[in-house]
């Protein structure tokens, strides 16, 4: 009575390799490009305080996401190859919750350029006020609540809150870029 072992992503799909081998080429290219190009984000963002704009809050944190999701595939490609563990498909899972949600932090961008080019005089009062980092925490909870429930992996039709949140987002940014245009 005996049951079978668990197969691997990769020993289910090894007599066509090439869409799994293209997949982890492209996340392997990002992990290469991306990291280095965020850390260099967060040392000019770093350097140029005095400089600084409005939004440099914002482009920090999805300079944080970035990195954490170009770290991702050394842990994907052993969990595909030689694992297949729940632990760590649950892991992936938080992590590309996380990143689903940095649209959230564009949108905080595409809202901080409408208010200065729509509404100079509110904006110029708003400057240097503390409700960009409320709104980043507030971001981040969203994020990491969004994150929770998608690892968790409990809620019936998840989809459609990915859905709804990436149309109402994409809504969202475009009025804001249609009317600084």
């Amino acid at each position: 009575n005996t049951t079978p072992a668990q197969q691997t992503v990769f020993e289910s799909c090894k007599d066509m390799p090439a869409g799994f081998l293209f997949y982890l080429g492209l996340q392997f290219i990002n992990l290469l490009l991306g990291i280095p190009a965020n850390v260099m984000v967060l040392w000019l963002i770093r350097k140029n305080k005095g400089d600084s704009s409005t939004s440099d809050i914002f482009i920090m944190q999805l300079a944080v996401l970035d990195i954490l999701f170009s770290l991702m595939p050394p842990l994907e490609l052993v969990n595909l190859m030689y694992l297949a563990t729940g632990h760590i498909w649950s892991t992936l899972s938080f992590i590309y919750g996380v990143k689903d949600c940095s649209l959230l932090f564009l949108s905080c961008i595409c809202l901080d350029r409408y208010m200065a080019v729509r509404h100079p005089i509110v904006f110029a009062e708003l400057k240097d006020r503390w409700h960009r980092k409320a709104c980043a925490l507030v971001m981040w909870t969203l994020t990491l609540a969004y994150a929770v429930t998608r690892c968790v992996d409990t809620v019936p039709n998840f989809e459609k809150i990915f859905i709804v949140m990436i149309l109402a987002t994409f809504a969202f940014m475009v009025f804001c870029n249609i009317s600084i245009l």
